[in-house]
């Protein structure tokens, strides 16, 4: 993923000079991340719960790292990010968005 959004700020450089803003908006969820109705905690299938550690928590700090680089050099930008509300509140059960 690192290398994709690299070969992104590199074009995105090339053709404009610069980046001056970024929104992160990536996010959700997968049932393999969720604590199913007849199981608790001890049964989380750990696979599922890193696939949406990986979209939620580093789907944002990747793209901020490399694109946000390149902000700095240029003198500056924004980065906007987007959450849900799961960010203030856990939802019960869904333990690998919650944490993430």
């Amino acid at each position: 993923m690192a290398e994709e959004l690299i070969g992104a700020r590199q074009q995105l450089m090339e053709t404009y000079g610069s980046i001056d803003g970024l929104v992160n908006g990536a996010g959700g969820n997968m049932p393999t991340a969720t604590v199913q109705p007849a199981d608790d905690l001890f049964n989380l299938d750990m696979a599922g719960l890193k696939q949406v550690i990986d979209l939620n928590l580093h789907g944002t700090l990747l793209p901020t790292q490399v694109f946000g680089q390149a902000m700095v050099r240029s003198g500056g930008g924004s980065i906007v990010n987007i959450s849900s509300m799961a960010s203030q509140r856990a939802i019960t059960k869904v333990l690998g968005y919650s944490l993430a």
